[in-house]
C-alpha cells in the first residue's frame, strides 16, 4: 500500500526557467536570477524536514530547483537513497584502489622472486615475442673476442688511399694449392 506523499513530493513547478543555475549569481542554496529578479531556492542542498517547513511557509512567488525521482519523489541532501549512492560509490573507488595497491605489490614481489628463479628452456618473454613475430630472428648470445677494423687513412682531394693488409693465415703450399684445384674440377 502506498504511504501518502508529503507536501514537498507533491510540489509542481508552474513555469520551467529557461536561465541555468550555473549563470545566476549566489551559493549552492541560494542564487539570484536577473532574468526574473528573485532568489532561486536549491531544494536538493537542504535537509528533507528543512524543504518542507521552506515549502510550507513559501508564499507568493517563489522560485525553487529541485530535483525528482522517477517515482515522484524530491531529492534532498540527506535522502537516503542519494546517501546510499554516495557510500557504494565511495566503497567501490576504495576497493579499486586496495585492488590496485595489492596488485602492485604483489607483482613486484613476484618478479623478484621470479627474477632469481632459472627454468631451463624458459627463455624471456621479449625473445618469444620476437621469434613470434620474426621466426629465426632470435640470435644467441655470441662470446669472443673483439676485432677492431683497422681505420682507413683519410680521402685527400679524390685520391683514395688504401693499406695494405697482410692475412694473419700463413701463404698455402704448392701441394695445398694443388688439393684446392683437384677439388674445384670434381
Amino acid at each position: 500500500m502506498n504511504s501518502p506523499k508529503s507536501t514537498l513530493d507533491l510540489v509542481q513547478i508552474a513555469s520551467p526557467c529557461h536561465v541555468a543555475w550555473e549563470d545566476m549569481t549566489g551559493d549552492e542554496r541560494r542564487r539570484f536570477c536577473k532574468h526574473c529578479n528573485l532568489h532561486v531556492y536549491n531544494l536538493a542542498d537542504m535537509a528533507r524536514a528543512e524543504a518542507e517547513a521552506f515549502v510550507n511557509q513559501a508564499e507568493g512567488r517563489t522560485c525553487i530547483r529541485l530535483f525528482r525521482r522517477a517515482d515522484g519523489t524530491v531529492l534532498t541532501r540527506d535522502c537516503p537513497v542519494g546517501l546510499r549512492a554516495i557510500r557504494q560509490r565511495l566503497v567501490r573507488a576504495v576497493a579499486a584502489l586496495v585492488g590496485l595497491f595489492l596488485a602492485l605489490v604483489s607483482g613486484t614481489v613476484f618478479a623478484g622472486r621470479l627474477k632469481n628463479l632459472s627454468i631451463p628452456g624458459l627463455g624471456r618473454p621479449a625473445d618469444a615475442y620476437s621469434e613470434w613475430i620474426e621466426p629465426g630472428s632470435t640470435q644467441a648470445p655470441m662470446l669472443g673476442k673483439v676485432l677492431c677494423p683497422i681505420p682507413l687513412q683519410p680521402v685527400l682531394t679524390g685520391q683514395a688511399i688504401f693499406e695494405s693488409q697482410e692475412s694473419p693465415l700463413p701463404d698455402p703450399t704448392p701441394q695445398q694449392l694443388e688439393e684446392i684445384a683437384e677439388r674445384l674440377t670434381k
